[in-house]
């Protein structure tokens, strides 16, 4: 008897410590499972910048070429590449001698002699097999009265 009451106690120890555990788990996680999922990446706003700061040089008065000019009219004043030949046509055969038309009274003879094919030998037709014999029903026993 003693050993029951220990292993009843035992087992309510253990019951109540893994309820307890359970317990402070789910109070941890709730916040997380009841909170709204979180953006993966936050927006960005970038302002474009519409102006160039003015600067005390003046294009207009350089006298000095742009190399950008320089590379523009280069291309400008040069031709275009000329297009590649084109590609030779490919030979025709000439055609082959017209086969002359065969005389109407001329005997035509295969290439190869053909032998007739053998006849296969007809055999008798089989005879039906006989169905195998049933078994006879049992005999029935005659009932006796109770």
């Amino acid at each position: 008897m003693r050993s029951e009451q220990l292993i009843s106690k035992k087992t309510l120890v253990m019951s109540v410590v893994f309820h307890l555990l359970v317990a402070f788990s789910f109070s941890i996680a709730w916040p997380f499972i009841a909170s709204p999922p979180t953006t993966a990446q936050p927006l960005v706003i970038v302002n474009m910048v519409d102006r160039v700061p003015e600067t005390n040089l003046d294009a207009a008065k350089s006298k000095a070429p742009k190399a950008s000019d320089v590379e523009q009219e280069a291309t400008k004043k040069r031709p275009p590449p000329p297009p590649p030949p084109p590609k030779p046509a490919p030979k025709v055969k000439p055609p082959e001698k017209p086969v002359k038309a065969p005389v109407p009274d001329a005997e035509i003879l295969p290439d190869k002699q053909v032998k007739p094919p053998k006849a296969k030998p007809v055999s008798a037709p089989a005879a039906r097999p006989v169905p195998p014999k049933l078994a006879e029903p049992p005999k029935q026993r005659p009932q006796q009265p109770r």
